[in-house]
Formats: C-alpha cells, structure tokens, sequence
C-alpha cells in the first residue's frame, strides 16, 4: 500500500515500527512521504537513517582520545599563608589535575593570581598549558592578553600609593566617561587610523573609552 496526501506516514508511525524519536525524523518523513513509499519501504529507509548515525557514532569513538590515568606535569607557583588561601590553592590544584589528564596537553602551570576557574571554563584563572596539535576553547578566557605584574616600591608610603593609583585606575564595565577619557597617545591614534580594521565604526571611540582602563569586560555602552 503506496502512501497518499489523506495517508502520510507521521513520526508516530515510525515510532509504531520500533524506532526511537529523534532528529532525523524530519529528513527521513520528508523522503518517505515524497516518494509516497509504502510503510515497509519507509521502516527500510528509517532502517538507513539509523545505521549512518550509528556509522558515524562508532567512527567517532574509534577516533576519541582517552584521558590519562595519571595527570601530566606542571607546576604551582603559589603559596597560601591563611586558610581562605589555601582553600583557594586546593580547588586550582584539584582542577588542574583533572585538567592535566588531557591527553594533548604536555606541560602546565599555575601562577600566582590563580583561582578557581568558573562555570564557563575549563582551567583555573592564572593556568597557562601548553598543547601538541591541538587548540583547547575552553582553556581561553575572556580574558585573553590579561596579565599580571609586581613592582617593589621599598619604603613608600601603602596608602599614598594607592590612593596614586585610584586617581588614574579605572575599573568596572562601560569605560571612561566622554570627559573623563585620557588622551590616546599620537602613535596610537596613527596607528588606529592606519588600519583599516579599526579606523571604522565605533572602533576608535572604544579606543578611546578603554584606554587606561582594567577590568572592564564587554560592556561598551
């Protein structure tokens, strides 16, 4: 019995026959009632769409890398001196280690601004890993460029110095203020005007409203 516009085969007739719902449902109906098969004929043709799934799953599996039992090297450079710091200092430690079974990853490191990474990450703030033939997403922040630095400052005064900083730091999301922007340097700005990648749009005001700045994320308003 061949089907007809008033008799097309639906998912639940799929699902009568034996098979699981799934995505190629759609793909596989549209065939089917196109060709107005009848419903042995569709049963085969689901038949197909189920062994190339199944083709392909195994083909992935064969090709999947399993994780290491024991995690590679790497190396903690940090020291906790109170209790909070060392709960920090655990909770790198215990991700870095589940981090370090990746097979592609040979060396790693933590540095002394780590802590834990975030749901959206897959390496702790302040892990650095190096990689063979391979690019890992999740082992790039949002971050990407941010640094860290020390400056030994002997005998100044703490609160001079921070209060130094505080006029001309800037931190939070959404840049300076129009009138409170600091000047972009000449060379910076010929630079900017010189690529044509950034001298158009709203590039160069958010030059402008990010120089000098930290911390400031995605907000650009």
């Amino acid at each position: 019995m061949s089907g007809n516009e008033d008799n097309l085969i639906t998912g639940g007739d799929l699902i009568a026959m034996g098979f699981e719902p799934a995505k190629w449902f759609g793909e596989a109906l549209a065939e089917i009632n196109d060709r107005q098969l009848s419903r042995s004929q569709a049963a085969r043709v689901a038949q197909r769409f189920v062994d190339a799934i199944e083709k392909a799953e195994a083909e992935r599996r064969a090709r999947e890398i399993p994780l290491r039992e024991t995690p590679g090297p790497f190396h903690i450079n940090l020291t906790a001196e109170t209790e909070e710091e060392q709960a920090n200092r655990d909770a790198v430690e215990a991700t870095f280690r589940e981090l370090m079974r990746t097979p592609v990853l040979e060396r790693g490191v933590v540095m002394p601004d780590a802590c834990p990474a975030g749901p959206m990450g897959t390496i702790p703030v302040g892990g650095v890993v190096a990689a063979r033939n391979a690019i890992l997403p999740g082992a790039h922040s949002a971050d990407i460029c941010c640094s860290m630095t020390a400056t030994i400052l002997d005998d100044a005064d703490p609160k001079e110095v921070l209060d130094a900083l505080q006029a001309v730091a800037h931190f939070g999301s959404g840049g300076r203020s129009r009138h409170e922007e600091m000047p972009l340097p000449k060379y910076l700005q010929e630079m900017i005007a010189g690529n044509a990648m950034l001298n158009s749009g709203k590039i160069p005001g958010m030059a402008r409203s990010h120089f000098g700045t930290s911390g400031d994320g995605f907000s650009y308003a």
